[in-house]
């Protein structure tokens, strides 16, 4: 039987030949991985991924969550086909409407579209499995058929191409959306005019998205991700929001008086876009910077990228314990993937993600303080899994200063976040 290791190297070798950006997630399948599940109160489906930061006083970070756009990179041998059983879960308990579409986001630049476009064919039999009418895997390149319920893939730049808003619904190409994954796609259809914020959310029924309707507005509000760690063992970190690029110049300015590093980020933004890092020993870079965050917007998302860009919202920064490496000690964080299911949090630790840079305190360079892997041109270069032995002995999270109780400790706090944001 083909393992999903070899499935996912097939896909790399593919993209690969046809000069795509490949990160190699293959290597990583089959590492050694943990599994932890708590109880909850919750009635519905939702998916996180959630990265973390160990603080070097002991306290737990929430760095920020993503949702269901986040990638797995993960371990486990059968990694993607949790995450795709959970996904068939989720879309079974909507209502089904057929012949209808199931919509799989990715982003349009990212060298892991190997381990989405798997998941595609392992989310495909899950629905088989469950006998629920004729199932059909497509490309956003192609036409839908007669299948019943058609799942299909591609970059958000051009399913939007092909998505309408009728009523509270999304359609792609005149067949009702019946699942999502990528909650991203929501600001992308509001900056091409095709729906509108309404309140705290959009105006349409995000129930469809593997997040949840609540999932949804928690995972493109990173100060509501925040807000929500109250009270759950994650440590919240402070943060103001500002409704315009000059209120926000202001804002940082104001921090940099109380001695303040601000962490700016663009709302709506994902892979890195419109991050940047402001300590208080260089207060003359804000104005450059903040012009140079809009840049970045206007690049990534359009010339209607203030539509989403704003509030743009400013945090503490936060220094994770070090990853010593041969060239001077750097910082990580760890994401961790949380499947909440009706009476079951599951959570899995994926990956630490160390910068690839040095971290000097005087200095805040991006390669320093961005463990993103967006844009990396080394690879998996800078990714360990935690539970991987360190060639000094102990664990790679041992290695990083995190004990057993640490970590268990976290997951427990994670698993509180879950259903804190949740309700």
């Amino acid at each position: 039987m083909t393992t999903e290791r070899e499935l996912i190297e097939m896909v790399e070798s593919v993209m690969c030949a046809c000069g795509q950006e490949v990160s190699g997630i293959a290597d990583l399948v089959g590492e050694p991985a943990r599994v932890f599940s708590y109880p909850n109160g919750v009635t519905g489906f939702a998916l996180f991924t959630i990265d973390l930061i160990y603080r070097e006083d002991g306290a737990v970070v929430l760095q920020e969550s993503n949702g269901s756009n986040g990638s797995s990179t993960g371990m486990l041998p059968d990694g993607q086909a949790r995450r795709a059983e959970h996904m068939a879960r989720t879309a079974l308990a909507g209502k089904l409407v057929k012949p209808c579409v199931a919509l799989l986001a990715h982003a349009d630049k990212t060298g892991l579209k190997a381990e989405f476009y798997v998941r595609q064919m392992l989310f495909v039999d899950a629905l088989r499995a469950a006998g629920v009418g004729t199932v059909r895997a497509r490309s956003f390149s192609g036409t839908l058929g007669t299948e019943q319920i058609s799942v299909v893939i591609g970059p958000i730049s051009e399913l939007v191409k092909r998505l309408e808003r009728r009523g509270a619904a999304l359609e792609y190409l005149g067949r009702p959306v019946w699942f999502a994954a990528n909650a991203n796609i929501l600001p992308a259809l509001q900056r091409a005019g095709k729906v509108q914020r309404n309140g705290s959310g959009f105006n349409v029924d995000s129930r469809v998205f593997h997040e949840g309707a609540r999932g949804v507005e928690v995972a493109l509000d990173k100060g509501e991700q925040q807000r929500c760690a109250a009270g759950t063992g994650l440590t919240a970190l402070q943060y103001a929001e500002f409704d315009s690029w000059d209120g926000a110049r202001d804002g940082i300015a104001r921090w940099h008086r109380e001695g303040l590093t601000a962490v700016a980020k663009i709302n709506n933004g994902s892979q890195g876009v419109g991050v940047e890092f402001f300590p208080p020993e260089d207060p003359g870079l804000v104005k450059a910077g903040i012009v140079g965050m809009r840049e970045q917007a206007l690049m990534a998302y359009g010339a209607e990228a203030d539509l989403t860009a704003l509030p743009l919202r400013v945090f503490e920064f936060a220094a994770s314990t070090r990853y010593k490496l041969g060239d001077g000690q750097h910082l990580w964080d760890v994401r961790v993937e949380a499947q909440v299911s009706p009476g079951a949090t599951v959570l899995i630790p994926t990956s630490m993600r160390v910068c690839p840079e040095p971290f000097d305190p005087g200095k805040f360079q991006r390669g320093a303080v961005v463990s993103n892997l967006s844009g990396r041109s080394h690879g998996l270069q800078f990714v360990r899994t935690p539970f991987s032995d360190h060639p000094t002995g102990g664990t790679e999270l041992e290695w990083a200063g995190v004990s057993e109780q640490k970590l268990v400790a976290a997951m427990q706090a994670v698993a509180n976040w879950c259903e804190a944001a949740l309700k």
